[in-house]
């Protein structure tokens, strides 16, 4: 059965539609927030066997799927059930001559191994008392029998391969069923739900007269025949992740902590899957503001820095391999992920690490903000949050050319004038307030004359115009004490010069350094 659940947006999973304790091993190279045990990581590790169909490992990933399988112990309880009926049916199903006939005998005794009936089913061979829509797990079917479509059809799949036949599996909006690839390219369908399901015919005739009680009696949405001509096949491999996010990952049946687990599992499997991207958008973005909450900045950076150094390249990942990628920079899912992450690593104790990590955000990732998407005040603030602290540590360092060649490489469309504008006096400003301190008035006004050339806003040059005025009216007042009056007259001279042009001076008839030219020239001769 088909099933939708919201998390930060709506998504729609397939479908016929806790953590046991285990020593971890840290050594390998599969990053997450979540620690992984043994038997997830030994899992992962055999993705590109599994990709090839390789029967080994799509047991131990397609078990792994079911989110409750976390153990080599429980693990290996399954594996020993497969051989059991490999041991009991594998040798009959290979001598077979014809690969139809292998097919039709691998969906016989997989309905009377693993299905236990009642009576008044196996009359018909429908085992209609072990199928519950609502079991997608595989793990389940080993420990009480009960299975629908998908669970059905990963086992399924799974003894195909096993016994070296080629399945593909198609998907239907509520449905999903076997494809058998013979020798002779002949594809056979298989209802791995009915015993009787081998060599299905799927025509126009069936979902005209036969799919609404078939459907029915399954509990599924009836497809159509329109459905069936636009189905999508997909590689065993592809099932792993589908399968993660079908009913039982649903909210009333796993526990949040472990629908996080599982969509950084997800992840990790195959990047290309959407479905994880707002389940994790959602961790972490929380776990990120729990660390705002913080009393203790210290150890609040200290776990933001734990967040985004186990879940960067994951997320990363999803962000380039997915295919909707509109979707996702509409709603900001990224381009927040991503602020935060710049923020954190700028304030790095080591500044070099810390300059490389938000540099790369910064210029690579500021073309994914929508700025008519969710939360872009919030994203722009975070980014420059994160500028404004880096550019806090080349003032530190006493480092002003750096410093404003880093603020020449910030992106022009990734923040409004009037935030370029106050990056610019907030940095300036803080080289000024220590000139001014060592009283080198020269230096005050030559920052003050390179801060307004970058200046773009009124406001923002007037803060610094009143800042250079002081300085000017200093040195000629200090030039004055010497009896030097011919320098004091061009020192005012020049503080007119460099004020003629801002929105303040032509707002008053008379500048300061003006009516100081005036005086001294009233009161001395020159």
């Amino acid at each position: 059965m088909l099933i939708k659940f919201t998390l930060l947006i709506s998504i729609l999973f397939f479908g016929c539609t806790h953590s046991h304790a285990e020593n971890k091993n840290t050594q390998h190279k599969f990053t997450s927030f979540n620690t992984l045990t043994n038997f997830e990581i030994q899992s992962l590790s055999m993705l590109s066997q599994a990709q090839k169909n390789d029967p080994d490992a799509l047991l131990r990933l397609y078990s792994l799927a079911s989110g409750n399988i976390r153990t080599e112990a429980d693990f290996n309880k399954i594996h020993l059930t497969i051989d059991k009926f490999l041991d009991r049916h594998g040798k009959k199903i290979q001598q077979e001559p014809d690969f139809w006939r292998k097919g039709y005998q691998l969906n016989k005794a997989i309905h009377k191994f693993f299905y236990t009936s009642t009576s008044s089913d196996k009359k018909n061979n429908s085992n209609k008392s072990n199928y519950d829509w609502e079991q997608s797990q595989l793990s389940k079917i080993f420990s009480d029998g009960k299975f629908n479509c998908v669970s059905s059809t990963m086992l399924y799949t799974l003894l195909a391969r096993f016994l070296d036949i080629d399945v593909n599996i198609i998907v239907l909006p509520s449905h999903v069923f076997v494809e058998l690839i013979l020798p002779d390219k002949r594809h056979i369908e298989v209802e791995t739900t009915s015993a009787n399901g081998y060599a299905w015919i799927h025509n126009k005739k069936f979902y005209q007269n036969k799919a609404s009680q078939w459907y029915g009696q399954r509990g599924l949405q009836p497809s159509t025949y329109q459905d069936y001509q636009n189905r999508e096949s997909i590689s065993p491999f592809s099932l792993i992740t589908r399968n993660i996010f079908n009913q039982h990952s649903a909210p009333n049946r796993m526990p949040d902590e472990d629908l996080f687990r599982m969509a950084e599992i997800s992840a990790l499997i195959d990047p290309t899957q959407e479905m994880p991207i707002p389940i994790l958008s959602r961790h972490y973005g929380n776990i990120y503001s729990s660390t705002l909450k913080l009393s203790d900045k210290k150890i609040a950076h200290k776990r933001q820095i734990k967040l985004f150094d186990k879940t960067f390249n994951l997320f990363e990942d999803l962000e380039k391999n997915t295919k909707n990628t509109s979707r996702f920079k509409k709603d900001n899912i990224f381009s927040a992920y991503y602020a935060q992450a710049a923020e954190a690593y700028s304030r790095q104790y080591n500044f070099n690490l810390a300059l490389a990590k938000t540099n790369d955000i910064i210029k690579i990732k500021f073309n994914l903000i929508t700025p008519s998407g969710r939360n872009y005040k919030y994203i722009t603030s975070t980014y420059k949050s994160a500028i404004n602290n880096i550019l806090e540590r080349y003032s530190a360092l006493n480092n002003k050319e750096e410093g404003i060649e880093f603020l020449n490489n910030i992106p022009k469309n990734l923040l409004t004038l009037e935030q370029i504008d106050r990056l610019n006096l907030d940095f300036f400003m803080a080289f000024i307030r220590h000139q001014w301190d060592q009283e080198n008035w020269e230096t005050v006004i030559s920052l003050s004359k390179q801060a307004m050339h970058r200046l773009s806003t009124d406001k923002s040059k007037k803060h610094i115009s009143g800042n250079m005025t002081t300085a000017y009216l200093i040195q000629a007042s200090n030039i004055k004490k010497t009896g030097d009056w011919k320098t004091a007259q061009d020192v005012y001279i020049e503080c007119g010069k460099a004020l003629e042009k801002t929105q303040e001076s032509r707002k008053k008839p008379l500048t300061k350094c003006a009516q100081a030219l005036t005086e001294l020239r009233e009161n001395h001769q020159l």
